[in-house]
């Protein structure tokens, strides 16, 4: 099987001291935590620690006392388990991955980890390979390609291997023990496969149900970072130590949290309704209410009905009545499809940001869609109603495939022009809400931000400050450009 990457854009001394600061907590669940291999057992107090190196000061806050040696555990670090699911050739059909493309997995440590071996499994293709482990690329937000000359780039040298008769179900293993390579629990590490040439092609596995994918896709040709819909196959190999029980933590998982299980980029604490208590707002946007005995529940209302799908909120008393307002920021990507035709800005609209066949000039075939992007669908004849939104072509319907697109339906935050008017995602404009001290949020129709403060594309930084000195918040935007350079706009709220 092979898939073609078209992907979400969218990586010296023992422990002696006494003193023990707790870690940051337990890994996430789909963070590449390690593993104990079934049957495993410490190693032989009798013989000692062995000869080489050992973990330096920087684990003594986890070991305290405890010898490291004497609390080791085999485990595999990012232990796989999912079905063999194909493998990556390039961004698009045709167009192989060049050399110093990185195919990488995130790893994170639940507890100290020796690596001992690089795991790794190929699905296609001969040749020469190279393995690297490295500091992670960003951490929740990838970060940018990284620089290979820099010493702290790698964690160990670079491990070269020659691929041959790749088998997806047969490991390859590479013993890296005597560099010493000691990983700390919680942080952020990446094992790459750093292409030498078009292949090998690295196997690919499904993400298990309930899971997300550690992988990552950097190409040296793209300012972005790729996700991958699946993980490749790379583990390591090694053992844990130190390892903390959960009652030993100061922090613990807290699984009975009505919020939980959802999955969120980003949260923010706020006390949305006045009581004094802390409140949770995570991605949607969705609000939790604190009773401050570290218990939450969910609104019985929407606090955010005037921004719905707000992907920014920044938090702050805007006009003087001792409330938490917010600005409600959208993220709309400027050129999804990568076919050079964007969403808004001021040249011709993309009426598909997810099709890179559709795009204003396109060739207009006979399937349903607009594909030129000239409001009208095909031959703009067709009186059937494929798709069962209740519009036919001739009654404007401008995709009769989907039945979320037709003259007059709700416009969505999807890159797609909804209600067929040629405008893509334009109801989606930064705005001011105003709290009314419950956590009842209402847009402040007297402030506008056409222009000033343009639709975010690409991500952005908000922050909310009093800038100029006159005791009322300012706020100030800084939006990537389609370089990731700065491309600032602003809009003060005085």
């Amino acid at each position: 099987m092979r898939l073609t990457a078209l992907l979400v854009i969218l990586t010296a001394a023992g422990c002696s001291d006494d003193s023990r600061p707790a870690p940051d907590g337990p890994a996430p669940r789909d963070a590449g935590g390690e593993r104990a291999q079934d049957g495993a057992r410490g190693p032989d107090l009798d013989a000692g620690p062995p000869p080489g190196p050992a973990p330096g000061p920087a684990f003594a806050r986890f070991c305290g006392s405890k010898s490291w040696w004497a609390t080791r555990v085999p485990a595999t670090l990012g232990k796989l388990s999912g079905k063999y699911s194909g493998y990556l050739t390039g961004l698009e059909a045709g167009k192989p991955f060049p050399a110093m493309t990185f195919e990488n997995m995130k790893l994170v440590p639940e507890h100290p980890f020796q690596v001992t071996k690089i795991r790794v499994a190929f699905a296609k293709g001969e040749g020469p390979a190279r393995l690297r482990l490295m500091h992670t690329f960003g951490r929740s937000y990838p970060g940018a390609f990284p620089n290979l000359k820099s010493e702290a780039a790698d964690l160990l040298p670079p491990q070269s291997l020659e691929v041959k008769s790749p088998d997806p179900e047969t490991w390859l293993e590479l013993d890296v023990s005597k560099h010493g390579v000691f990983l700390e629990p919680t942080q952020h590490y990446m094992l790459v496969y750093e292409h030498q040439g078009a292949v090998p092609n690295l196997a690919l596995e499904e993400v298990p149900k309930g899971a997300f994918s550690r992988a990552l896709l950097i190409v040296p040709t793209s300012v972005e970072a790729y996700g991958v819909p699946g993980n490749y196959r790379l583990e390591l190999e090694g053992y844990s130590f130190c390892g903390w029980s959960e009652p030993e933590r100061w922090f613990g998982h807290q699984t009975q949290a009505p919020f939980a299980d959802l999955s969120s980029a980003g949260v923010t604490v706020v006390d949305l309704n006045g009581d004094g208590h802390e409140d949770i707002v995570t991605a949607g946007p969705k609000a939790f209410l604190g009773d401050g005995k570290g218990s939450f529940t969910p609104t019985s209302f929407d606090p955010f009905q005037a921004a719905p799908g707000a992907t920014l909120l920044a938090f702050a008393d805007l006009d003087n009545d001792g409330d938490r307002d917010a600005f409600a920021g959208y993220y709309v990507s400027r050129d999804g499809d990568g076919d050079g035709y964007e969403v808004g800005g001021t040249g011709p609209i993309d009426c598909d940001d997810t099709d890179a066949k559709t795009h204003p000039g396109a060739s207009e075939a006979s399937d349903g869609k607009d594909n030129d992007c000239d409001g009208i669908a095909d031959d703009g004849k067709s009186s059937a109603d494929s798709d069962g939104d209740g519009k036919s072509i001739a009654a404007g319907d401008c995709d009769d495939t989907r039945k979320d697109v037709y003259p007059g339906a709700p416009e969505l935050l999807d890159g797609r022009d909804n209600d067929c008017d040629k405008q893509t995602d334009e109801d989606f404009t930064h705005r001011i809400l105003l709290n009314d001290g419950s956590g009842h949020f209402t847009a402040d129709q007297a402030v506008a931000f056409d222009g000033a403060a343009p639709r975010m594309r690409g991500g952005g930084l908000l922050i909310a400050e009093d800038f100029d000195g006159d005791g009322h918040r300012d706020l100030f935007l800084n939006d990537a450009g389609p370089d990731h350079s700065a491309a600032p706009g602003g809009q003060n709220r005085l």
